[in-house]
Formats: structure tokens, C-alpha cells, sequence
């Protein structure tokens, strides 16, 4: 079995794909203007939303601070899976010592904040949620587990309108690294308060 253990993961969804998709069930006999304004309105609006997040994916992971050259922290990079009009972004939390945890979330956070201002701005909403959970990430699935389950139920039932909803796992998660008391953790400590 591959290695087993927490992701932070991020569950988004743009909104109005499906009722879109219910204008043309099957290919019309011509290729109309209006068939051609449909796919632009439902294929060109998914690919504008996963590269917008692919392009703030990759700005973030080549990102470097103070903090990860100070301490000599690498990174853990945030990866993305894409299926229609939902999108699954997600990170190993995996570190002994929780300094990689924060700045991934935080990165993370930030990937989705500045994407939902970016396509609310263009009429295009989308909700979604982070949470943390256990996961399993293989070459050929990709990552599978609560932190999946956990992210599209917060997402589906609880977010229910355009905005992003924190998970209380995110939340236990960051209260417990705010209070830290040593003094070789103060960092963590503050990026925790950051997010």
C-alpha cells in the first residue's frame, strides 16, 4: 500500500455548467453561431476556470519566502485534478515537525481566495470548501480518501451558494498550532494566525 496520511484538500465547483449543458442534449445537424456562443459559454468557461487555477497553482508552488530559506523547509506543491466543472485541490499536510503544513495551507487558501475574486468579478461564481483529511495518493488515481469525502460534502450540502467554506478540521487544526508555546515554532505559530 502507497503512503498513507493528511491532506489539506479544496473542493470546487463552478456554478450554472449544468443547466447550461441542458441546451444542447446531442450535436445539432449545422454548427449554428449560437451553437458555437454555447460551447464558448460551457467548454471555453471550464477551460478558462482550470487554467485560472493552474496558473495561480504554479505561481504559488515556485513561490519563495523568508521563512522556507531561513529554514531550509521544502514545500509540499499543490496539486490539481480536474472532472467537468469540478476541480480537487489538494496537499500532503506530511511533515514531522508541522512547518510545511501551515505554508501549504496558506498557499493553498490563497490559490482559492484570489480565484474566487478573479471569477465572481467575471460573472462566473463558483463555490467550494477546504477541509483536511486522510488520503492516499497513487501515480494513476490520484489522491483518494476522506479528505475527498470530506471537502465535497462540505462543499455540496454546506456551501450552497457562491463562497468557500473552512472545514472544522482546518479550523482544530490551526487553533492547536496558534498555541504553540515553543519558542522553535514561533513561525508556525504565526503563519496559523495568518490563515
Amino acid at each position: 500500500m502507497k503512503y498513507v496520511t493528511n491532506y489539506f484538500g479544496a473542493f470546487i465547483d463552478l456554478l450554472g455548467q449544468t443547466e447550461r449543458l441542458c441546451k444542447y442534449p446531442i450535436m445539432p445537424a449545422e454548427k449554428t453561431q449560437e451553437f458555437i456562443e454555447y460551447l464558448k459559454s460551457t467548454h471555453g468557461a471550464i477551460k478558462t476556470f482550470r487554467n485560472g487555477f493552474e496558473q495561480y497553482i504554479r505561481r504559488a508552488n515556485k513561490r519563495i519566502s523568508i521563512p522556507l530559506l531561513l529554514f531550509r523547509i521544502r514545500r509540499h506543491k499543490i496539486k490539481l485534478k480536474a472532472s467537468g466543472d469540478a476541480l480537487f485541490l489538494y496537499s500532503s499536510l506530511h511533515d514531522k515537525n508541522n512547518r510545511i503544513s501551515v505554508i501549504s495551507l496558506l498557499d493553498l487558501m490563497g490559490v482559492c481566495a484570489t480565484n474566487y475574486l478573479l471569477f465572481l468579478s467575471q460573472g462566473r461564481p463558483f463555490r467550494g470548501s477546504i477541509d483536511i483529511g486522510i488520503g492516499i495518493e497513487e501515480k494513476n488515481i490520484g489522491i483518494y480518501g476522506s479528505v475527498v469525502s470530506n471537502a465535497y460534502t462540505l462543499e455540496s450540502k454546506i456551501a450552497k451558494w457562491p463562497r468557500i467554506v473552512i472545514g472544522s478540521n482546518i479550523v482544530d487544526y490551526l487553533v492547536q498550532n496558534i498555541r504553540i508555546e515553543s519558542n522553535d515554532q514561533k513561525n508556525i505559530k504565526k503563519m496559523s494566525f495568518r490563515c
